[in-house]
């Protein structure tokens, strides 16, 4: 059974440069495997197109693909430009905040120059302007020991230190440029997110740690050392040593086929002379579908994870307190890169977290219905019923379906509740009633207003390829 749903090269927020000065992006879904390359597309006759991608080249019958052509980033970004042009200083910050949600640094910093230029007392645009003098100063290692972070692992890794993380690593120097470059794009882009909505969040002390392993055995091994259960994702955050564990990728989902098919397709190559040249067409398919999974697969994981560990090392989220699980993995999962939110970046509309949400929400049964409300999921009630790999993906979309709604209509009186969350008993059972009081300090939901408004804000909610497909057809 082919897995339903895209899985997107890479998120804008790490957008390829490649594409990055062209006007158009070609995005072309390989129909058997569901994986969407993007590109440049050629057509051919007989029916066939190439798609070149930063990736490599291949060749794909027309039939088995679904194409789309959609404005690059770039282009986007220079109709809200010249949307905004005149409008005011505001219009030009809400410019740049748009710029810096697709990970667009560069431009979100001259934006923020421009706002300037048009007024100079704008005091949020300067604020920001000096924070990114603040983050070009290299933090200090952590204070805990690496080599005893050497020691758990088992075998000597190499040790790269960037601006603010230091990452161990046993894998080759061109991936772990890629990583970092990953990294410590986020980082800024985090930071950022909560500074230009004017939220003095704290930036961490030290450098982060990151564990990246190239085998994914040796990840499996140390991660039933320090957290069982978790060795077969791609990643995980260790609140106790506060590091981040990585593998070069896994071996699950749509990746475990494909890799299965490239070596079954290679085995054939040696072994048959007749058509010959067709499956080496096959196989070069596979490699650039291959390295578009890998790469999207980084990008979700690192995304999830680092925004776990950012928030937990800049005091946003507390460190030793038990707070309900739905705060943790609605803010990672608003911050991620999933399947196919490769449209844009921090709060990305995806079609994946987005069905988890209204598969409850619009569920024909009110018992299931009553699952998709404030109640059940700030008690946390959504994780703890859930028993069942299904129950744990739509507990994950009602905690980022919430959170979303929360950053984008309640963002001040979030970051209060996320304050009360840090003022709790460490390391104790929060109970629910306890939880609902916390809520309830904050959030008024008397005769289920809340709900209310939650719900009719998902149920207008796009998916990004959605708005930017219409977006397409307007311009």
């Amino acid at each position: 059974m082919k897995r339903i749903g895209y899985v997107i090269l890479i998120s804008a927020i790490w957008c390829d440069p490649f594409l990055k000065n062209t006007a158009q992006a070609d995005y072309v879904l390989w129909i058997p495997y569901q994986v969407l390359m993007e590109g440049e597309i050629t057509y051919h006759p007989g029916g066939t197109l190439t798609l070149r991608s930063s990736f490599g080249n291949c060749r794909l019958p027309v039939k088995e693909t679904t194409c789309w052509k959609i404005p690059s980033l770039q282009k986007r970004f220079q109709l809200l430009q010249l949307q905004n042009q005149g409008e005011g200083s505001e219009n030009l910050f809400q410019v740049a905040r748009w710029a810096l949600q697709q990970g667009l640094l560069d431009e979100y910093y001259q934006m923020l120059e421009r706002v300037l230029e048009e007024n100079a007392q704008h005091r949020l645009a300067g604020d920001l302007l000096r924070k990114r003098q603040q983050l070009t100063r290299h933090l200090k290692d952590p204070s805990s020991d690496i080599e005893e972070l050497q020691k758990m692992i088992g075998h000597k890794m190499k040790v790269r230190r960037s601006p603010h993380f230091v990452l161990l690593h046993d894998t080759e120097d061109q991936r772990v440029d890629r990583r970092i470059q990953l990294l410590e794009t986020f980082y800024e882009s985090f930071l950022m997110f909560f500074w230009s909505q004017g939220y003095p969040l704290k930036e961490p002390a030290n450098r982060l740690q990151v564990v990246f392993f190239d085998q994914f055995h040796d990840f499996q091994t140390f991660a039933r050392k320090v957290r069982p259960g978790l060795e077969n994702t791609a990643g995980f955050w260790d609140t106790r040593y506060n590091v981040t564990v990585f593998s070069k990728y896994g071996t699950q989902g749509p990746l475990k086929e494909l890799l299965e098919d490239s070596r079954r397709t290679k085995q054939q190559v040696t072994e048959n002379t007749v058509g010959r040249t067709r499956l080496r067409r096959i196989l070069r398919a596979l490699n650039v579908a291959i390295a578009t999974v890998e790469e999207k697969a980084s990008v979700e994981v690192v995304s999830h994870e680092v925004t776990h560990q950012m928030a937990g090392s800049t005091g946003l989220l507390p460190l030793m307190v038990r707070i309900p699980d739905w705060v943790h993995e609605g803010l990672a999962t608003f911050f991620e890169s999933p399947d196919d939110a490769g449209w844009s970046a921090i709060g990305a509309v995806n079609k994946t977290r987005l069905n988890g949400y209204r598969q409850l929400a619009n569920h024909i049964d009110p018992i299931q219905r009553k699952y998709s409300s404030v109640d059940f999921v700030m008690t946390n009630q959504i994780f703890l019923a859930a028993s069942t790999p299904l129950d744990q993906l739509l507990a994950y979309g009602q905690s980022w379906a919430l959170t979303h709604f929360l950053i984008n209509r309640h963002f001040d009186s979030l970051m209060e509740y996320y304050e009360i969350l840090s003022k709790l008993p460490p390391d104790t059972l929060i109970h629910e009633e306890r939880l609902r009081k916390c809520f309830n300090r904050v959030f008024e939901n008397g005769n289920g207003q809340l709900d209310s408004q939650w719900r009719a804000y998902m149920q207008r909610l796009p998916t990004d390829l959605d708005r930017i497909l219409k977006e397409s057809e307007i311009h």
